[in-house]
Formats: structure tokens, sequence, C-alpha cells
């Protein structure tokens, strides 16, 4: 099955004839990938059904005659390829253009004819993460600019030699002569184009039509030692006609909105291997979607082309924006753990926050992570691999860690919120909650825990001063804490009261406070509240 993903959208938003003509045009693209391999049996709904009587790798089929089970697994890569990660198709009509997304699914073939109502489990489709389609001249109206503006990125892509009226994928960037820079210690070679201060731009051809589309390598220098270079950020930049370039960047949410922002990342990320496998000197950064990288089938290019290339994974650095949050976490650390397993540096830009975000592939991790300590806060999600949410948080509990910790979960009951929140819950998100939500309690809790952690500090500094009394100044130093004054101190010590104002000046010399109201202030709660722990 290979289905239209945005089917629903564009009936909403453009009317069920363009709906069906999406139809048509998205049935031609499928006869002209797989030609007589396969038949379509019917449509329902955006959802194509059909059957693959052979491999799509020739390849594969030449070794099929001496090899059985290579060709079940030659044939299961080629129909991932297809079905999982498709190429975007693009439906031009008097408006402008509409970008279909695809995704499909298959199983072997059992006897039983393809339809709606049967399990597809041979292959993982991917998950559609654009935004529901709502009825509404607001969302419609927002839906077509965000179309407008998507298809004149995604148009811009170069496509595939073998399929030119419908991909968006990435050919090689072919090289040009390099030049030489010199950087604490490092050559990094780059390709030479419109000028070294405002980066290099590599000129990239483009649809017919498009406005050109180019690449700009902004260095991204050491703050320490400013000229320095760490390694290129890839922009890509629209060319207008007016001559002002724009960067692709910006056209991000809008992409995630549409659920299409994996088709930018991932020629960007294709377009980075190019250059890095033509040039072993050179460091590039790319920024991804959130999005994007909530999907581990939809990379599985990726992955290919890093296996066994050490040298180029070293060098790719991937940087996870903050314009959206990740709707599959689980599949969002996958991604990243892959990558790092292969020697690639992964940025995430912290929610857009400003915080050092730690990702765990489960809570087992997590609590293994929590033992050598933690601070800021928590986010758990109740159904996680292994040890649930709920678990992890009365786990933190006993190992005596008390971070702020924000539960969500997309199952969540009132018995649900309130375990959560007996056992001391910052705060229980039910999905499908605002980014915003998120925010707000991930701010919320890391100012308590900045709180906390000032309290912890002053704490332990307010001990160490009061461990320098002698045993006589101690003493003097409780009962003027409970506001007694010199001749009552003097009466229950059995001195006389000079003796008193004696120890009350050594004492406020070395607890590093001007004079008896700032003593107060400052220890009187403490030794209130744990006189025994003060005194030892």
């Amino acid at each position: 099955m290979l289905a239209i993903d945005n089917f629903d959208h564009i009936c909403i938003a453009y009317g069920t004839d363009l709906a069906d003509l999406a139809v048509r045009r998205v049935r031609a693209a499928i006869e002209e990938w797989l030609g007589d391999r396969a038949e379509i049996h019917f449509e329902s709904a955006g959802v194509f059904y059909g059957t693959l009587h052979r491999p799509l790798s020739d390849a594969t089929e030449i070794g099929a005659a001496t090899v059985g089970a290579a060709v079940r697994s030659g044939e299961a890569l080629s129909v991932n390829r297809l079905l999982i990660n498709p190429p975007v198709v693009f439906l031009p009509h008097d408006g402008g253009t509409i970008c279909l997304s695809l995704a499909g699914s298959w199983s072997v073939h059992d006897g039983f004819e393809p339809s709606p109502t049967r399990r597809f489990e041979g292959g993982c489709r991917a998950a559609f993460f654009g935004e529901p389609p709502v009825r509404g001249n607001t969302w419609v109206e927002r839906y077509r600019a965000d179309m407008a503006l998507a298809a004149a990125v995604l148009t811009a892509l170069p496509g595939d030699g073998g399929l030119p009226d419908h991909s968006a994928k990435a050919p090689a960037v072919p090289a040009q002569a390099p030049v030489s820079y010199s950087t604490a210690g490092a050559v990094f070679r780059v390709f030479e184009a419109m000028g070294r201060e405002s980066g290099v731009v590599q000129p990239i051809r483009q649809s017919t039509g498009a406005e050109p589309l180019v690449l700009t390598w902004r260095p991204v220098r050491d703050g320490h030692f400013g000229q320095d270079v760490l390694f290129y950020e890839i922009v890509p930049q629209l060319c207008g006609r007016d001559g002002q370039r724009r960067d692709l960047m910006d056209s991000r949410p809008a992409l995630e909105r549409l659920g299409l922002a994996v088709a930018l990342d991932q020629f960007l990320v294709n377009s980075a291997l190019d250059l890095l496998e033509a040039d072993p000197d050179v460091a590039i950064a790319v920024q991804v979607s959130a999005q994007s990288v909530s999907s581990c089938a939809r990379w599985g290019g990726l992955f290919r082309r890093l296996t066994g290339s050490s040298s180029v994974a070293n060098r790719l650095i991937i940087a996870i924006t903050e314009t959206t949050s990740f709707p599959d976490f689980a599949e969002a650390v996958q991604f990243v753990s892959r990558l790092q397993a292969f020697g690639c540096a992964v940025a995430v830009d912290n929610f857009g926050l400003g915080y050092v975000v730690e990702m765990f592939e489960s809570g087992a991790a997590l609590l293994e992570r929590a033992k050598q300590g933690l601070s800021g806060c928590i986010v758990l999600d109740v159904r996680m691999p292994g040890v649930s949410g709920l678990e992890v948080q009365k786990r933190l509990a006993a190992l005596d860690i008390h971070t702020p910790v924000i539960v969500v979960s997309g199952f969540a009951d009132i018995e649900m919120a309130v375990k959560a929140m007996k056992a001391n819950a910052f705060e229980f998100l039910t999905k499908l909650f605002r980014d915003q939500d998120l925010f707000d309690a991930i701010g919320a809790a890391m100012e308590l825990d900045s709180s906390r952690s000032v309290q912890s500090r002053e704490r332990r500094e307010a001990d160490r001063l009061i461990r320098n009394l002698t045993t006589r100044e101690y003493e003097v130093f409780v009962r003027l804490c409970h506001g007694q004054v010199g001749k009552q101190i003097a009466h229950e010590l059995g001195m006389s009261e000079a003796t008193v104002k004696v120890h009350r000046r050594s004492i406020l010399h070395k607890l590093d406070v001007k004079h008896l109201g700032e003593l107060i202030l400052n220890y009187a709660q403490i030794v209130k509240t744990h006189p025994d722990e003060v005194q030892g």
C-alpha cells in the first residue's frame, strides 16, 4: 500500500477535484517508478493497494537463482526505500503547486487480495507528523500559504535523474577548485565561489521555473580564539529574481506543519555527505528538524552511507533545531544513538530555551546516570521501554534524587495523574499538549531546581562557617538566633554580659555578618529547623 498522507488536507484546503487530480498524479508516478513489476488493484481515499510481482532491484534479480534468501532481503530493502521514504510528488495547478507527502508499507503475499482492512506488517510505515486538517477559513488560508512556501523550497531541490517529474532527492554536488584555510593546526578545504568573508556558496542546478538554489557554507569559529574555524555550517538559500537571497531555514516551521521537513533535511544531509566524501579535510554541520529525526525508518540511506565510513562520520555534525518538539521521542533517541555509534557529533538546540539537553534510551539508562547526580529537570513519558515513567519517578525518590520531574502521557487517566502528583511530580502533561505548555513547565522546573541549588549552596556555606565557632561561641550563637538578649544568655551560661559581648563580636566576624539583625536573618531558620545537624 502507498498512501497520500496529506490527502484529507488537500480535500479541505483545495477541494475534491484537486484531490482526485492528486490521486491520478500519484498513480502515474507509481506506474513510472515500478513499471510492469507491480499492479495497482484499487485506490481508496488516497491510499493505493496493489501487488509487487518482482523485486525492484535488477541486481537482486540477477542473484536470485543462486541465493534465495538474498532475494527476499534485497526486495525488502528496495521496497523499504520506495514505500517508507518515497520522493515528494508535485501537483501543479492553476493556483500554484501542491506537494504530496507519501508513505507506505507492505506484507508478504499469502494468497489474500490486498484490502483496506488488512494488516501490512512487512514494512513499518513512517509516521506522518504534519498537523491534522481543520475545517475553517483560518486553517485553509494558513495551509495554502504554507504549501506555497513549501513548493517554492522543494521544487528548487534538484531531482533524481531517474525520476525527473516527481522526486525531491539530491544528486552529488560537483567539486570545484578548493581553497585552503589554516585553522589551529588543521587545514579545512572549502569550495570557492562568492568570497571567503561571507561564506562559501556552491550553486546547485534547480528545476525549470524554480528560484535558483545555492548552498552557503558559513564558518563556525571558536568562541575563545575568534579566527579559528571549528567547522562549516551548510545553509541553503533561494536566490530571488531581485537578486536577494533568503535562507530556507526560515521555511522550516511551514514545512513542519505540513509534515514535509524531512524532504529538505535529507537533501541537506546528502549534500553534506557528498562534500565530506569529496574533501577529506572539511567538517560540516547540518541543521535538521526534530520532526525529521523522529522517524528512523526514513534515514536508512544515511545509515547505509555512513556504514564503514568513519572518516566521513567523524566530520559530520547534525544539529537538531528547536523549531518543533520531538513527535516521537524514542525514535529521536534511537536516531541520535545510531549517529553517535557511527562517530557523528549531534547537537540539540535545547528547545530554544538555552538549556543543555541529555537524552536517554530508557528509564534504566536515566537511573544509571542519576547515580552520578542530576540537576535541572527530568521529562519522563509514562510509557517507556522497560521501566515505566512512574516507576522511574519512584526509584529516583529512593535514590534521594529530588530533581523536579515533569511527567507526560498520551494515555493518561485521573488515577495515573494523581499517582504521579502524589510522588511529587512537578507537572503532569497529557498529550497532545502545546509546545509552550512543555516549555513553561521546563522553565518553572528549572527555576525551582536553581532555587534549591542556591539554597543548598548557601546552607553548605553556612554550615562551614558555623563549624569555625568554638563550643562556647556556638552556645551563644544558638541563643542569639532564638532572640535572647545578652543578660538572658549570661544567666543561662553562667558568664558575665561582657563575656557574652566578646563572644558575639567573634561570632559576627567568623560568620561574616555585620550586625545581629543580619545574623538572625541568615541563620535563625537553620538553627530552628536543624539544630543538631548544625552543631554536629
